[in-house]
């Protein structure tokens, strides 16, 4: 179906493994650099997971959604609320910060879709 079976970021080439609805489900380096990837039952990325070789949970990123639109996640560093457009892409990032939020990140778009990041300092 067209999805691609590996991939190269930084000399590091990954394997790339879906399932029967094309989910990206796997992506696997090597058995210490491994992460996988959950849906719920609409299709929603829910849970990103890290593990190491064996098998050990090393970082979790979990997803949420409100009437199929993403809201924010949580890690190990806390939450981060998001605001998309009406395509559903992702436009800011704000963090929960204990003492005040802040912007960490914002995507403007341009005519034809033409992105333009613009990185707040923190």
């Amino acid at each position: 179906m067209g999805n691609v079976a590996s991939r190269t970021a930084n000399t590091t080439t990954g394997t790339l493994t879906y399932d029967i609805l094309d989910h990206l489900t796997q992506w696997y380096v090597s058995s210490s650099n491994q992460e996988q990837h959950l849906y719920d039952a609409s299709g929603q990325r829910m849970l990103r997971r890290f593990t190491n070789g064996s098998g050990s949970n090393q970082w979790n990123v979990y997803y949420y959604f409100l009437a199929g639109r993403l809201l924010g996640s949580l890690d190990g560093n806390g939450t981060q609320f998001y605001l998309t457009d009406a395509q559903g892409s992702l436009v800011s990032a704000f963090t929960n910060a204990q003492g005040g939020a802040s912007m960490k990140g914002n995507q403007l778009f341009g005519p034809y879709g033409t992105g333009v990041t613009a990185q707040l300092p923190a």
